[in-house]
């Protein structure tokens, strides 16, 4: 049970931090805040689509597959406890984040804007950084076979 309660805790301090900082990041004046000089600023963007704006069109679409996600991963670990709570933590936690933007909004705020002069990284969030962090965590810390 331990497991279990620890996955959806990190899942729940995701969605929680997700959403405040996107509720932040929306109220703010101005939309574009440097923090580090030619390298890091929040700046607010709309995206519509998946990962870096792809499927715009389809935002109905990429909300109904998450909300899938979340079901199956829901379903899928209150049956088996998690191998690695943290990292299913987090990406549930992320699935939610992004879906629930979907749902309530239409559209998934991005705010992170990594850049180079004018090499710009697709602005993400803090979901977005919870999906990925679980995927790495998911793959470089595997329990080892027995």
């Amino acid at each position: 049970m331990r497991g279990r309660k620890l996955c959806f805790c990190v899942a729940g301090g995701v969605v929680l931090l997700d959403q405040l900082t996107k509720y932040l990041c929306a109220h703010a004046n101005p939309c574009q805040v440097p923090v580090i000089p030619h390298c890091l600023s929040l700046t607010f963007v709309v995206n519509t689509g998946s990962i870096w704006g792809w499927a715009g069109a389809y935002t109905s679409l990429l909300a109904y597959t998450g909300l899938t996600l979340l079901f199956v991963l829901s379903a899928y670990f209150l049956a088996k406890p998690p191998a690695y709570p943290i990292w299913m933590g987090l990406l549930i936690g992320g699935i939610c984040g992004n879906t629930l933007d979907r749902l309530c909004r239409g559209y998934v705020i991005d705010f992170i804007d990594c850049y180079v002069q004018n090499w710009h990284w697709p602005c993400f969030n803090v979901a977005d950084i919870a999906i990925t962090s679980a995927c790495i965590g998911m793959i470089l810390f595997q329990p080892k076979p027995r």
